[in-house]
C-alpha cells in the first residue's frame, strides 16, 4: 500500500476522486450517484441490486495539516451518514503518501469494527487514473 502511494503534490481536487472512483464503480455494475462540488448530501451513493455503498470523498488539499483535517472530517462525515447496517462504508481520498500513513494509522479494529474502506487514487496518465481499495478487514501491519 505504501508503495501505491504518490510523493509530491499533485494537487488532485475532490472531484477528480470522485469522478475515478465513480468510474471503476460503474464498471463494476453499480449505479453510482454522485455530488458534484460541494453539493450537500452523500458525495457517491452506489447501488447494484440490494447493495448499497456509501463513499465520502476529499481532495488532497495543499499543506499537511489541511490533509489531516481533511481526513478527520471525512472519517466524521461517513460516521453521521452510517444508517444502515446493510451499507457498505467507504472513504475516497488521493493516494498522496500522508492519506495513506494517517489510514495506517487507523487501528484495523477501528476499520472492523465501523467495517470502512478506503479507495486510494492516483493519477496513471493524461484524464486517467489508477484505484485502489483498502477492504475494513486488512490488517496493514502486514502490508507494504
Amino acid at each position: 500500500m505504501r508503495e501505491f502511494a504518490y510523493q509530491g503534490e499533485i494537487k488532485m481536487s475532490e472531484d477528480e476522486v470522485k469522478r475515478a472512483v465513480a468510474a471503476v464503480l460503474r464498471r463494476q455494475g453499480w449505479q453510482a450517484n454522485v455530488k458534484w462540488r460541494h453539493e450537500p448530501g452523500i458525495d457517491i451513493e452506489a447501488l447494484r441490486g440490494k447493495e448499497r455503498m456509501v463513499i465520502e470523498a476529499k481532495g488532497e488539499g495543499s499543506l499537511a495539516p489541511m490533509r489531516a483535517n481533511y481526513f478527520l472530517m471525512t472519517l466524521g462525515e461517513l460516521l453521521q451518514r452510517m444508517d444502515s447496517q446493510d451499507a457498505s462504508y467507504n472513504i475516497a481520498l488521493p493516494a498522496h503518501r500522508q492519506f495513506v500513513g494517517l489510514i495506517f494509522r487507523l487501528p484495523v479494529f477501528i476499520r472492523r469494527l465501523l467495517r470502512i474502506g478506503f479507495f486510494l487514487v492516483k493519477p496513471s496518465g493524461q484524464d486517467s487514473f489508477e484505484i485502489a481499495f483498502v477492504p475494513p478487514e486488512t490488517d496493514l501491519s502486514k502490508a507494504r
